[in-house]
């Protein structure tokens, strides 16, 4: 069955009659009328009856407006051109973002699986994070190059043999079941003093507790508003690539293209 004529039967159903449904989706009457008639055929019961210029839905129209009416509205937006996109960013990304018009900004979850299900469930248009594995459906573009260093309350250095006996706060960030410092930097045992759902939290908890965290150098301003101090970490690290990704059958859309140059330009 064609969905455009249950589209119509909708609207003269939610519009009360047929000149009102014509003009709400922007067709003649006649072209309304027709549809109506079609669609009576094909389903071989009438849908409206006649009540001088008024009409009424019959009782086999009610039934198929419930039934149906859910699924078509699911439909169109699902058919509709998007207007906005959904993005989740990492910490690092999300405070720069905020400026950026036509999507609505998330911070990313901790765990990259959940990322992944997300963008392939239509949850999320958009990731911009860390990526420990690559997939071939999706699209990544390098926007930000970024390395880690220490935060605490005083000490701006350690030598390894204190940072390893000091109290830390982890931050519950993993990548390919590794924490984003054992994927990017390689430690051995530390005293956890506790564990911080996102950077800007982990830095909250160490200035609380005078501990020591973990953070990316774009977060050294957040760290030095609540009077904290940075370090360079005293073991060997990688910079961190964060990248955006999106699907590929995306490559092509107008809507994607514009919002990723306004994402690139803001965090270049």
């Amino acid at each position: 069955m064609d969905l455009k004529l249950l589209q119509v039967f909708k609207a003269v159903y939610e519009q009360g009659s047929l000149s009102a449904a014509a003009d709400y989706l922007d067709v003649t009457q006649p072209a309304v009328t027709a549809s109506i008639k079609k669609l009576e055929a094909a389903l071989d019961y009438q849908l409206f009856i006649r009540s001088g210029r008024s009409i009424s839905p019959s009782p086999d129209a009610v039934q198929l407006y419930d039934n149906i009416y859910r699924h078509i509205d699911a439909i169109q937006a699902c058919l509709a051109p998007k207007q906005t996109l959904n993005v989740y960013a990492a910490e690092t990304a999300y405070f720069l973002l905020g400026d950026v018009p036509n999507i609505n900004l998330r911070e990313s979850p901790a765990y990259e699986e959940q990322i992944y299900a997300d963008l392939r469930a239509g949850i999320i248009d958009i990731a911009i994070d860390y990526f420990s594995l690559k997939e071939s459906a999706f699209v990544y573009e390098d926007v930000l190059e970024e390395s880690l260093v220490g935060v605490h309350n005083s000490k701006s250095s350690f030598t390894y043999q204190e940072y390893m006996e000091a109290t830390h706060i982890l931050v519950n960030i993993r990548r390919h079941n590794q924490s984003i410092v054992e994927l990017f930097g390689k430690l051995g045992s530390r005293h956890i003093g506790s564990t911080a759902n996102g950077t800007t939290n982990a830095i909250i908890a160490a200035n609380k507790t005078n501990s020591v965290t973990v953070t990316t150098r774009s977060l050294i301003p957040f760290a030095k508003q609540l009077g904290m101090v940075a370090f360079d970490l005293p073991f060997e690290a990688k910079s961190i690539g964060v990248k955006l990704t999106y699907h590929k059958r995306y490559q092509n859309d107008p809507l994607f293209k514009s919002i990723i140059t306004n994402i690139k330009q803001e965090l270049s």
